[in-house]
């Protein structure tokens, strides 16, 4: 405990540490938002598939995972490995691909648990659990507290988080009356907001494809008319825009992504 006499009221300053951050990333499949993290310093958590076609580390290693149990016994045996001191001094980053998935994971595994405690209701989703009364249906925050557990899981590594999640497009009705479309991530309720407010940079990836199917990539980092992203500190510029590779080939795919993930560490340099 500091006392009274160890008290002083010199600042401190500020540091950018990588490996303390979490990032939330955010965009349309298919436009680069794994490839960029596919680097010999991180660890891919591979929850909803697809990622046969990267060279990266990655667990399971030949197929997604099957449930939340199988998901949850990877983390922790990578925290035992952290708390034994043999997990990789190398890996810096751990990737959660995606959002999505890792959520569906969850909704099956509070399900599970709902009808082991009531054999007889067999509740297929979470909308259809019938307990709870006036204080609402339970399953939901059970969902909540799975995740939350999870990531802070994770963050027992010492690695940047980064969690790669998908764009919907929804539609609404502004306050004038009038419905338009707008973009948010594709997970509703209390649990997308605490996806975006836990995490310290939420980075939304916009992009277009030119006549040779080479796409250009923007990244948001303010908040705009249509999703709220930001990056904490502004350390992350706004309408960053990201190196383009020459060509489709995988070298080239794979240079344009670490010259943007060299970019992007570099704005976290010390």
């Amino acid at each position: 405990m500091t006392t009274v006499a160890e008290m002083d009221f010199k600042k401190t300053t500020g540091k950018k540490n990588w490996r303390k951050q979490s990032f939330l990333i955010l965009g349309a499949p298919k436009i680069g938002k794994s490839e960029l993290f596919a680097q010999d310093s991180s660890i891919f958590l591979d929850i909803e598939g697809g990622l046969n076609l990267l060279d990266v580390v990655k667990f399971p290693k030949d197929r997604p995972f099957l449930d939340w149990d199988e998901l949850e016994q990877t983390v922790d045996s990578l925290v035992a490995m952290r708390h034994k001191g043999t997990f990789p001094s190398q890996i810096d980053t751990i990737v959660i691909d995606t959002a999505t998935r890792l959520v569906n994971l969850a909704t099956a595994k509070v399900l599970e648990l709902l009808n082991n405690k009531f054999p007889n209701k067999n509740w297929e989703a979470l909308e259809e659990v019938t307990i709870g009364g006036d204080k609402g249906n339970p399953g939901w925050a059970m969902r909540t507290n799975l995740v939350d557990n999870l990531l802070n899981k994770i963050k027992q590594l010492n690695c940047a988080m980064v969690v790669i999640g998908h764009i919907d497009n929804k539609k609404s009705k502004n306050e004038m009356g009038v419905e338009v479309e707008k973009q948010t991530i594709s997970i509703g309720g209390n649990l997308g907001k605490a996806f975006c407010n836990n995490s310290d940079h939420i980075l939304h990836f916009m992009s277009k494809v030119n006549a040779e199917g080479i796409i250009t990539r923007t990244v948001r980092t303010l908040g705009t008319a249509t999703l709220e992203a930001g990056s904490r500190g502004l350390v992350v510029p706004d309408r960053w825009e990201l190196v383009n590779p020459k060509s489709r080939k995988a070298e080239d795919l794979a240079e344009a992504a670490k010259a943007n993930y060299d970019k992007l560490k570099s704005f976290f340099a010390e």
